[in-house]
């Protein structure tokens, strides 16, 4: 929500896409190794891609593009919205 300036409904997915060839957000609640093809594919429509998940370091390894950015949910809702751990 923080990056887009509309919303999306959510939908069970393997993960969910927001963007354009500009900027994308992906989001993976779960990921599973059999999706790692689609996530990159995915991350190569948008030109700079925000990816948050439970698992960024393994994401990290399986879509490993310098364009992607990857976010773990938990910490980046914490600092942006001010919560303390």
């Amino acid at each position: 929500m923080i990056h887009r300036e509309t919303l999306t409904p959510y939908a069970e997915a393997p993960f969910l896409w927001a963007g354009d060839e500009e900027q994308g957000l992906l989001y993976v609640p779960r990921f599973r190794r059999e999706d790692a093809v689609a996530l990159r594919k995915q991350a190569s429509q948008s030109a700079a891609v925000m990816l948050y998940s439970w698992q960024p370091e393994t994401l990290r390894q399986h879509v490993p593009a310098p364009h992607v950015q990857h976010e773990p949910v938990p910490e980046s809702l914490a600092r942006r919205f001010g919560l303390r751990a």
